[in-house]
């Protein structure tokens, strides 16, 4: 079963968020920015939704490290 949706569960509301429509995700800090296809503005998380969330993201996907000058001086 592949995952489609993730269900934030509030006392007063519910949102259902679309994995196949999101066209990227990015985290600043704290807060995680959901950018989805043919929108303009992305959606915010914050504390342990962005935390949830990016766990799902990451078990979800291929993590490639960027080489940096700091990296290279460690693995000479």
């Amino acid at each position: 079963m592949s995952l489609n949706f993730i269900h934030f569960e509030n006392p007063h509301s519910d949102t259902f968020l679309c994995f196949e429509k999101i066209a990227y995700v990015q985290r600043f800090e704290d807060v995680v920015f959901i950018h989805f296809q043919g929108d303009s503005k992305p959606v915010q998380l914050r504390k342990e939704e962005a935390k949830i969330f990016l766990r799902i993201v990451k078990d979800n996907s291929v993590t490639v490290y960027r080489h940096t000058p700091e990296l290279a001086e460690v693995s000479q």
